[in-house]
């Protein structure tokens, strides 16, 4: 991926890019957290002569012409952070830096910017779905109000934490990569009625639909991946 900088983003830049990258390497309870470069991904990152590439696209290649632009010679520039740390050993602890690293990086202000609220554009590298919880908590301060989301996957993610069934249970224990929507809609973090789910094939709990309503008291759209293979992803749309 493209970037103009590599840089530490959270170590005193008064203002920002309009577009920023950064990556989180967590993964909540049932998966792995990926702890060596055996295990999983590098960290994001320059290649050892990515300055040679970025010469030679610079200064010969640069134009892109599906987009019409140049992104090495055009104004907006694109910021790659690194990884946000993530301690593997505490879920909550780990919410809590993932959230403030959101609402910091978030709230600055573009050094070039673009309509009436000018914020910059945060992109995620990684991490599992319980990620989307401290930035749409982030989000939601940064905007004043609910936040619309499109969730591209094959599972709703809206599930009671009761469906996740704990042997412990605790407040922290309700945290997990297909509770965390139900959580941030019991928090008035989702915008209602103009959130959608993408892509559905999951299975639901139980022997009825008691999924579906609490998904459609949550405010979603389903659009199943059986719909896009029908009708085509321009009319699922």
């Amino acid at each position: 991926m493209f970037a103009n900088e590599h840089v530490k983003c959270r170590r005193g830049r008064a203002r920002c890019s309009l577009f920023i990258f950064f990556g989180l390497l967590l993964q909540c309870r049932a998966h792995s957290f990926y702890d060596n470069p055996e295990q999983g991904p590098l960290p994001s990152g320059p290649d050892a002569d990515d300055e040679l590439h970025r010469k030679w696209d610079h200064e010969f290649r640069g134009f892109n012409h599906r987009r019409g632009l140049n992104p090495y010679t055009s104004p907006y520039t694109i910021l790659d952070c690194g990884d946000i740390p993530v301690t593997p050993f505490d879920n909550a602890l780990a919410l809590r830096q993932m959230s403030e690293a959101f609402l910091e990086l978030g709230s600055r202000t573009p050094a070039l910017s673009e309509g009436d609220n000018p914020k910059p554009k945060l992109l995620t590298l990684g991490g599992d779905h319980s990620v989307a919880l401290p930035a749409l908590r982030a989000l939601n301060k940064i905007y004043g109000g609910p936040i619309a989301v499109l969730h591209f996957d094959a599972h709703l993610d809206t599930w009671h934490p009761a469906k996740y069934p704990s042997a412990w249970e605790s407040a922290q224990s309700d945290f997990t990569h297909g509770s965390m929507f139900w959580i941030a809609s019991n928090e008035g973090l989702i915008l209602n009625c103009s959130s959608a789910h993408a892509g559905l094939r999951t299975r639901l709990s139980g022997d009825g639909w008691d999924d579906i309503v609490d998904d459609e008291r949550q405010g979603f759209l389903r659009i199943l991946s059986d719909d896009i293979d029908e009708l085509g992803w321009v009319a699922a749309s």
